[in-house]
């Protein structure tokens, strides 16, 4: 996983081996395997500032036996290794904890109740493992609902910024360098990105945090933990650029090793008709 500091969070959707393409397309999460092993790697922002939260995707970290974050920044590369704090499946994201000697930046969290269609975006993250990549696009749309994985879930921002494996976790980003949604899923006949990407809303993960952390959220996001070792890293966004604004910002990436037995192959999604703006509650 590879997490970049406060800045554009950087996105890692999860992405398992095709094997035969529908026709009618698949909504799938973005992740892929590394290395010749049973390998998932994401992305993740880091939410608290000092006490090494990050958020990540459910999806990217379910059925790891392990969990190595990457932090890069001016001082260089740093590797952790993290700890799951908390899985939830319903929303599919997921938090995590490193042990910090210095304090790290942490992200904003926008309001995502105030996206509009066609605002400018940025998607960030390590699409197959190329760390730091920035990709820009649009806001296409707001689906009501979404099923994906035999779970539907709401207010999902589309986007046609580049969201491909290993983006799962990473943040999709504002003009404002504000962290509006975390990136998850693609929609795709082939397997590779079509331009139809998704990204879970900024204030569903701000209540997954508040429910699981308290207190107040300077508006920063957490990854998620495991017990063995893949690798997560964080990126620096430039000064002066339509992410970072002045500062820079970290952005874990993060990989993680799976059993094999826990390797479930590409995830199904189908999308649910519904009014652009309105909104679902399950």
């Amino acid at each position: 996983m590879t997490v970049l500091r406060p800045g554009p969070s950087v996105t890692a959707p999860l992405t398992a081996p095709i094997t035969t393409p529908r026709p009618e397309g698949d909504v799938q999460f973005a992740t892929p395997l590394a290395g010749g092993v049973l390998e998932n790697m994401g992305s993740g922002v880091i939410v608290l500032r000092g006490d090494g939260f990050i958020v990540t995707n459910a999806h990217v970290v379910r059925g790891a036996s392990g969990a190595q974050v990457t932090v890069f920044d001016d001082g260089g590369t740093r590797r952790y290794t993290a700890r799951v704090i908390r899985l939830d499946e319903r929303v599919d994201l997921a938090l995590l904890h490193i042990a910090l000697k210095t304090p790290l930046p942490a992200v904003i969290l926008g309001d995502s109740d105030r996206v509009r269609l066609a605002e400018e975006v940025i998607s960030i993250g390590s699409p197959f493992g190329l760390d730091q990549t920035v990709s820009r696009g649009i806001v296409s749309g707001i689906r009501k609902a979404l099923a994906i994985e035999g779970v539907t879930h709401s207010d999902l921002i589309q986007t046609d910024a580049a969201i491909n494996q290993g983006n799962s976790g990473g943040p999709l980003v504002n003009g404002e360098g504000s962290v509006i949604g975390i990136n998850t899923a693609i929609y795709t006949p082939t397997g590779a990105f079509s331009g139809i990407g998704f990204a879970i809303p900024s204030n569903t993960v701000r209540a997954f945090l508040e429910k699981e952390i308290g207190g107040e959220l300077a508006r920063p996001v957490a990854l998620p933990n495991a017990n063995a070792a893949p690798p997560i890293r964080v990126g620096a966004v430039a000064p002066r650029t339509p992410t970072g604004g002045r500062k820079r910002t970290a952005w874990p990436a993060i990989r993680c090793f799976r059993r094999p037995e826990a390797w479930r192959g590409s995830f199904l999604r189908r999308s649910i008709p519904g009014r652009l703006g309105s909104t679902w509650r399950g």
